[in-house]
């Protein structure tokens, strides 16, 4: 094969590498923020402006190339362009789908999770506790047979606190508590997650 029919080869693999290798990175990136709120998403986004200005270099160059060779036709280049972009992105695609379901069942409430769980663990199960219980009307006992002894509990005010860290919160000073206010007859009047 003589070098005007290789360098158009050379130039989609360089573009399936470099934008395949970056999909991943940005995989991780979006497992790493959803499951840890890392800052690797951060890198991901400047990453992604250089790896799309590269990808734009190799176009240019790749069209430079076959107006002088006419080697490929515009069609077969934009549909190379268009697999190399949609099959890969595709794969991210369902792969997301899937850490996100798997996030949500990892997270779903249970007594036993929530009971080791630590603060940040607990804000992310928190969300699904309130879907599942409606606390308002139960019995104080009742919610603590659920969540376990409180970490504070202030009887004047008929109010108890669990520690709830960031909250699923980037950056989060203070931390997430999640009130539970019942009045003189022990029954739950409301519920809301405040930052202290």
């Amino acid at each position: 094969m003589n070098n005007n029919r290789k360098r158009p080869l050379i130039i989609f693999t360089l573009t399936a590498l470099v934008y395949v290798s970056y999909l991943i990175f940005v995989g991780y990136a979006l497992h790493d923020f959803r499951w840890n709120l890392g800052l690797s998403i951060f890198f991901a986004f400047l990453l992604g402006i250089v790896v799309f200005l590269l990808i734009g270099v190799f176009a240019f160059i790749l069209l430079i190339n076959n107006q002088k060779n006419k080697t490929l036709s515009g069609k077969s280049i934009a549909i190379t362009y268009l697999c190399i972009a949609f099959i890969p992105f595709s794969a991210l695609v369902v792969y997301r789908v899937n850490d996100n379901q798997a996030y949500k069942t990892y997270y779903t409430f249970t007594s036993a999770r929530w009971a080791a769980a630590d603060g940040n663990e607990r804000g992310r199960l928190i969300d699904s506790f309130r879907e599942i219980y409606e606390v308002v009307g139960l019995e104080k006992d009742e919610v603590i047979a659920l969540l376990g002894e409180p970490n504070t509990e202030v009887e004047l005010n008929g109010a108890i606190y669990y520690q709830i860290g960031d909250y699923g919160h980037f950056l989060a000073f203070d931390p997430f508590s999640y009130v539970i206010e019942y009045d003189i007859n022990l029954v739950v009047t409301s519920e809301y997650i405040i930052q202290h």
